[in-house]
């Protein structure tokens, strides 16, 4: 599941069930009404256990639907799904309090597909005092593809940074559709790029050290696809996907390093070392220093 484009979750309750649930609407005024601290590893711990609920609400949900359609009760599970929706619920306007805290938060905010979950996470995950690039963004998410795990060394990466990208980059993807989201157009152009490439041959090497990367079953049709000298369907939407969330996240990186050290962020490197024509406009924000 993404981070849906925001909207306060209470007092109006944004929990469709067909229960009642007094004592949950009586402690989504009692959330939104205290004080919290705030400090970075509480939240980056907050982040973790709503995913954690959202994946067993997911399952509840869908337990309770096959219940359902093979004819059996269902509504004790149906009852724990909407609970654990609520719970999931409830722990975004703490976390959006968080994110607003923070000048990147509030633009991120404005972000089309970024929430508050989404938006908090990234905060309490980097340091901007640690990442000077937006490249030591990406080396800490394992988008980076120059940063390899060597066998028998410690992972290189944050694996729940990176799983947080990936939802980033997921929530484009499902929003590239809308007009109003920004970094869901740069999700299809790059896509459409990709598989204009990769029909033309142009990922034949690729394709070749994917395949000699693993053992594949004889049946896969990833393997058959590969052998062939194409990249997968499923791969080129995993890149398009990697594409929009670094795009995102190098424009979140400028406008936090800006507001923070009060000066302009660095060019990203592939800009200023690469050949890349010239930087994607930040939407809603700007600089001061341009």
């Amino acid at each position: 599941m993404t981070d849906m484009p925001y909207q306060l979750p209470f007092p109006d309750n944004d929990v469709d069930t067909e229960y009642d649930f007094p004592l949950w609407d009586k402690m989504s005024l009692d959330v939104r009404s205290l004080a919290f601290p705030f400090e970075r590893r509480s939240v980056r711990e907050l982040v973790s256990i709503y995913y954690r609920i959202q994946k067993n609400r997911i399952a509840c949900a869908a337990q309770s639907r096959e219940l359902q359609e093979a004819g059996f009760p269902h509504e004790l599970v149906k009852y724990l799904a909407d609970n654990l929706q609520f719970m999931e619920s409830s722990l975004k306007y703490p976390l959006q309090r968080f994110a607003e805290t923070y000048p990147v938060g509030l633009w991120a905010l404005k972000q089309y597909g970024v929430g508050p979950v989404i938006t908090a996470g990234l905060i309490a995950h980097i340091d901007i005092e640690k990442a000077p690039t937006v490249g030591s963004i990406w080396r800490f998410g394992g988008v980076d593809p120059t940063c390899k795990w060597e066998k028998g060394k410690k992972r290189p990466w944050n694996r729940e940074f990176q799983t947080l990208i990936w939802k980033i980059g997921q929530s484009f993807m499902l929003f590239s559709n809308e007009d109003k989201c920004f970094y869901g157009k740069f999700y299809k152009q790059d896509k459409e790029r990709r598989i204009a490439k990769n029909k033309a041959g142009g990922f034949a090497e690729r394709a070749k050290q994917i395949l000699a990367s693993k053992n594949w079953s004889n049946d896969n049709v990833s393997r058959r696809r590969l052998q062939e000298g194409f990249l997968p369907d499923k791969h080129i939407t995993a890149q398009a996907t990697r594409y929009a969330a670094k795009i995102f996240l190098s424009h979140f990186h400028k406008v936090w390093y800006e507001n923070h050290y009060n000066k302009k962020a660095p060019t990203p490197y592939v800009i200023a070392h690469m050949g890349h024509v010239h930087e994607i406009e930040v939407p809603g924000y700007e600089s001061p220093f341009e």
